[in-house]
């Protein structure tokens, strides 16, 4: 009962990070959009007031207004996912619901998974599509890094399956962004598959300090 508490913590945890950058992202691309329909509207030369010059003026000040916020979507995707982490750990070390890990192995298992989503980012901006699937492998890495410190063991297969988890995301990206109708700049089918991805990560994490709670249940049991 313990483990599935855990598990539907962590992956409430991932969703709500997911949702927060996804929403923050869409919200900033309706932006865009809405200023990028005025600007069509105003170029419209049977207008009374028509005048391009005054419109390609307001386009540009008003897209240079709008990159504060299309800014601040950068640490919202780097801190959303740790910060989420973070707090179902401190939740479930609360319930009890997880054994009292000591804080400095705590604060060393969370290092790696902070550093994750920066590099993802990073590489995506130098190339989204071929580097993608090398940095989602090396962000699994750390993850299992992180679990590894958490437990003091290596999970089995934890890599292996976090690829399986990207690849089924990446494929449903893939699929929504054919289907007729769906514009290729569209921002939803990413955020969709950004929202599952961290979902199912944050899910599969879960099992780190689940092992370590088995372990400490062996321990008493053999001090027993």
């Amino acid at each position: 009962m313990g483990t599935r508490n855990v598990a539907a913590l962590f992956s409430l945890a991932g969703l709500l990070a997911g949702l927060t950058y996804a929403c923050y992202s869409l919200w900033v691309d309706s932006l865009y959009q809405a200023n990028f329909r005025r600007h069509q509207y105003e170029q419209n030369f049977l207008l009374p007031d028509y005048n391009p010059v005054k419109a390609d003026q307001e386009l540009a000040r008003e897209s240079i207004r709008l990159t504060k916020y299309a800014d601040r979507q950068w640490p919202i995707f780097c801190f959303a996912f740790p910060s989420g982490i973070t707090l179902a750990l401190l939740i479930a070390f609360r319930l009890r619901w997880l054994p009292q890990i000591p804080i400095g192995r705590t604060l060393a298992a969370l290092f790696p998974i902070y550093v994750a989503p920066g590099l993802v980012l990073f590489f995506c901006a130098v190339s989204r599509f071929i580097l993608l699937g090398s940095v989602l492998v090396f962000a699994a890495f750390l993850i299992r890094w992180s679990a590894e410190i958490m437990t003091g063991r290596r999970p089995r297969r934890f890599v292996l399956t976090l690829m399986i988890f990207s690849t089924v995301c990446c494929v449903f990206f893939i699929g929504m962004s054919l289907i007729p109708g769906v514009r290729s700049e569209n921002p939803l089918p990413g955020a969709v598959s950004s929202v599952a991805l961290q979902v199912l990560w944050a899910g599969e994490y879960s099992s780190a300090p689940a092992v370590a709670d088995g372990t400490a249940d062996e321990l008493k049991r053999a001090a027993a």
